[in-house]
């Protein structure tokens, strides 16, 4: 199909696109498992996390289409700099996006926001400055009584799934002295809030 010159472009793009759904899904699926075998060390870089958002976005562009969700982004204007492992994080942002994606069958809205604050960790402590990364779907929503459990290894809700994507998101942003949250009201959606520490 691809290789045919006389096969339409529209086709070709379709397939391009599926492809690449398909690439992303497996790569994701295995960087999962490889990660609970033996959570990597942090490889820590000075970058705009801003930048590593719209990476994932970029390369999650094809799957928001392919299931119609349309993806809205509300940044801060205030710089976001913090030393990341950038591998790592883009694995935290895949796993959160494909999970919203699911949650959405018949299409929908996922928003991703950043704020910054300053906050002290302790009394008399520094003020430290912290970003507030959320992304937030219009999907079916997670029952009350299973969002504790949602962070635990191979704890899912889906018939396909593998339980993994929350609980590696956790160890992530954990390693990285951050918090993650998930707020959820079934039939209007999920948001799940990541809480980095900053320069």
């Amino acid at each position: 199909m691809l290789s045919d010159p006389n096969s339409p472009l529209e086709k070709k793009e379709k397939y391009l696109n599926v492809i690449s759904s398909e690439i992303t899904r497996m790569n994701t699926l295995v960087t999962n498992f490889l990660t609970i075998s033996r959570p990597p060390e942090l490889n820590l870089i000075r970058i705009d996390l801003h930048k590593i958002l719209d990476e994932v976005l970029l390369i999650q562009k094809a799957q928001a289409m392919k299931e119609n969700v349309r993806v809205s982004r509300q940044y801060t204007g205030e710089p976001v700099y913090g030393m990341v492992d950038m591998d790592q994080l883009k694995q935290v942002f895949h796993n959160i996006l494909i999970n919203s994606f699911e949650a959405m069958p018949d299409g929908g809205t996922v928003k991703i926001s950043t704020e910054v604050q300053c906050e002290k960790q302790k009394s008399g402590a520094e003020e430290k400055r912290f970003v507030y990364i959320r992304i937030a779907d219009t999907g079916h929503g997670i029952p009350e009584e299973k969002l504790n459990d949602i962070f635990e290894f191979y704890y899912t809700t889906k018939k396909t799934g593998t339980g993994l994507g929350l609980s590696i998101a956790k160890q992530i942003i954990e390693g990285h002295q951050g918090t993650i949250h998930i707020y959820s009201t079934i039939n209007k959606g999920t948001t799940v809030e990541l809480k980095l520490p900053l320069d």
